[in-house]
C-alpha cells in the first residue's frame, strides 16, 4: 500500500524519524518486509535472515511478539530462504496498526 502512494510513504517515513528514540519495532518490521518484498530473489536471501535477527530471533534488538505459528512457518522456510509468505501475512496483520499511526500523525 505505501509503496504505491509515496506521499503515504513520506507522511510514514517522517513519523518513523521522529520516534527515533523511541521507534516503533512493528513499523520498522513493516518497512523491513516491503523492501524484503519489493526486492529481487538474491537480495532476499539476504534480507530475510536480517529481518529475523533484528525482529524475530529471542534475543532480538527490536524483538516484536508474533505467534507460535508464524515463527512455527519461518524457521520452516529459512533453510530454503524464501519467507515471503509468512513475512507477508506478519505484514499484513500489522497494517491496521500501522494506518493507524499515520492518521495519529
Amino acid at each position: 500500500m505505501l509503496k504505491s502512494r509515496p506521499a503515504h510513504m513520506t507522511v510514514f517515513m517522517r513519523y518513523i524519524f521522529s520516534q527515533l528514540l523511541d521507534p516503533s519495532p512493528w513499523s520498522l518490521f513493516f518497512l523491513s518486509v516491503e523492501v524484503y518484498l519489493s526486492s529481487s530473489p538474491k537480495d532476499a536471501r539476504s534480507l530475510g535472515p536480517q529481518i529475523c535477527a533484528h525482529f524475530l530471533e529471542p534475543d532480538a534488538p527490536l524483538k516484536i511478539e508474533i505467534g507460535e505459528e508464524y515463527m512455527t512457518d519461518i524457521e520452516s522456510r529459512q533453510e530454503d530462504g524464501d519467507l515471503r509468505g509468512p513475512l507477508s501475512r506478519l505484514q499484513q496483520r500489522v497494517l491496521p496498526d500501522i494506518q493507524q499511526q499515520i492518521q495519529d500523525y
